[in-house]
This record gives structure tokens, C-alpha cells and sequence, in this order.
């Protein structure tokens, strides 16, 4: 039997620990019942000062193992936990693991798919779990406010007689693909992927779809003018919505953005929020701030 020289367990001529050592870009595909997901993935360990390296194959074992081992019943919100788990099993000189997952997420939804981006950043100790943020985004649709009723006034001024009917209807404006994306501080473990999707569902409705027949079709239009929005709007409301809905401790971040691809500007609209559900709940009278 050949003894193969371990190059990684030699002792360094700088004698420094590295915080983040690992792999990137780590790509595994999963199917969870009729659904489809595409997963991308790095992992990282910490390194001690007298270690020249990490075993890199062991960071794909501890990837590989998780993901073979899924069942249709395990929350893919709770995947990066799992990963540093098994990665400081695997890595005994290490003391913290980083796992950070995108996730292209296809639910299957009639005869078609709908596609949703989902995140997970976690990063655990062997004694308590650091981070475990989990969030999800999607492509929805968003009505512009501001040139709705500068057409209301536009089109009062040409017809007087009209001006009452108008004041109870929505009118025309400019509209746009929005992507709305939430991210939660799920170190209580208490919050599934699926229920950050209902959030945003509430407020923007499902994602786009491919596929709409004619009804379909205006009813989603007609549904976003009659609620038109600004990107501020959208994560005033995610953000409210997270808080009321979710089981967050009052402790924990809420971060939501909006982007809407503008129609009739060359550029993006951009809104982030970042906020506790703590501080949220007291502004928006959800909890009693005394």
C-alpha cells in the first residue's frame, strides 16, 4: 500500500488562520415531488494558524450526503443548517462553517412551472447556529401611481362630464416587471420557505406566468391598477405583511427590495428596507410599545 504524503495537515510557514476556506459554485439539481430545483452552492470552514489546508473533497461529501439524503417532506429553508452540520462532522480541526445556497426553484402550477429565486446564508459554530437567513424573490407586476392620476386629471381635463366616473375606477398608466425579494432571520428555525413566499403573494400576487389566457390576462392587469404601486410601497408592505405574518421573534431582520423594470424610462426603480420585526410591529401599532 503506497503512503500518500497529507500536503494539507503540514504546518504552514505563515502561521496564520484563514476565517473562510472552501469551494464555490457548487452545482446539484433536486426534485421534490413534481417540483424542480437547481441548486448552486459554497461552503466554507475556518482553517487553525498551524494547518496548511482544508480537504476540499470533504466539502463536497458534506454537500453530496445532505442533498442525496433529502426526502419531498424536508424544508429546503433548513438545507444550509444541515450542510455545516455535516461539513464540522467532516472538518474536526474546524470551529465554524459558511454555507451560502441560490436556488432556482421550479413549482409545478397546472400544465406549467412557476419560477421562484430562493437564498440561504448560514453559518454555524459548534456550539449554536450564527446565521440562518432564508429569503425568496420573484417576478411580479407593478402599476405606476404618479401617472395614473396624471392621466386621471389629463383625460378630466378633455371630458368635464366624465371626471366623477373616473374618480372610482382606475385609469391608464405605465406598468412594469417588478422583482420583489425578502430575506429573514430564521435562527429560531420557526419559518418555512413557503410561508416568505405567501407574504409577497399577498401583497403582489403569484409570479408571472408564461402562459395566460385572455381572462387570465386581464384580470391580472386589471388587478394591479386597481392597486397601483410604487417600489416604495412594495417593501413598506412585504416588509409590514413578514411581520404580522410571520413567527419571527421581535429580534429578528427583515430586508425586502423591489426593482421594477421601467417602461417608459431607460432605467430601474429601486426600494430596500431593512428593519427588525420588533421595530416594525411597535411603528405599525402590531404590538403595544409600552
Amino acid at each position: 500500500m503506497i503512503d500518500f504524503l497529507d500536503v494539507q495537515k503540514e504546518t504552514p510557514k505563515i502561521k496564520v488562520g484563514i476565517e473562510k476556506v472552501g469551494v464555490k459554485k457548487i452545482n446539484f439539481p433536486l426534485k421534490k415531488g413534481d417540483d424542480f430545483a437547481f441548486l448552486t452552492i459554497n461552503l466554507f470552514v475556518n482553517i487553525p494558524p498551524e494547518r496548511k489546508g482544508a480537504d476540499m473533497s470533504r466539502a463536497v461529501e458534506s454537500i453530496q450526503k445532505v442533498l442525496n439524503n433529502m426526502s419531498p417532506t424536508d424544508k429546503i429553508g433548513d438545507i444550509g443548517l444541515e450542510i455545516c452540520e455535516e461539513a464540522l462532522l467532516r472538518f474536526n480541526y474546524s470551529e465554524r462553517a459558511h454555507c451560502k445556497i441560490d436556488i432556482r426553484y421550479y413549482k409545478k402550477d397546472k400544465e406549467g412551472y412557476l419560477e421562484y429565486q430562493m437564498y440561504v446564508n448560514t453559518i454555524r459554530s459548534r456550539k449554536e447556529i450564527l446565521k440562518n437567513e432564508i429569503g425568496i424573490s420573484y417576478v411580479s407586476m407593478t402599476a405606476c401611481p404618479c401617472a395614473m392620476e396624471t392621466t386621471r386629471t389629463l383625460i378630466s381635463i378633455e371630458n368635464p362630464n366624465l371626471t366623477e366616473a373616473l374618480s372610482s375606477i382606475p385609469t391608464i398608466t405605465h406598468n412594469q416587471r417588478n422583482i420583489t425579494k425578502i430575506i429573514v432571520d430564521n435562527r429560531s428555525g420557526r419559518v418555512d420557505m413557503w410561508d416568505i413566499a405567501g407574504v409577497i403573494e399577498k401583497v403582489q400576487g403569484k409570479p408571472l406566468d408564461s402562459l395566460l389566457k385572455r381572462v387570465e390576462e386581464g384580470n391580472l392587469v386589471y388587478r394591479a391598477h386597481k392597486n397601483p404601486k410604487f417600489v416604495e410601497d412594495v417593501v413598506r408592505e412585504i416588509a409590514y405583511q413578514a411581520a404580522r405574518d410571520l413567527p419571527l421573534p421581535d429580534e429578528a431582520e427583515i430586508r425586502v427590495s423591489s426593482e421594477s423594470d421601467e417602461s417608459i424610462h431607460p432605467h430601474n426603480a429601486y426600494a430596500e428596507i431593512q428593519i427588525t420585526a420588533g421595530d416594525l410591529r411597535k411603528i405599525s401599532g402590531l404590538i403595544d410599545p409600552n
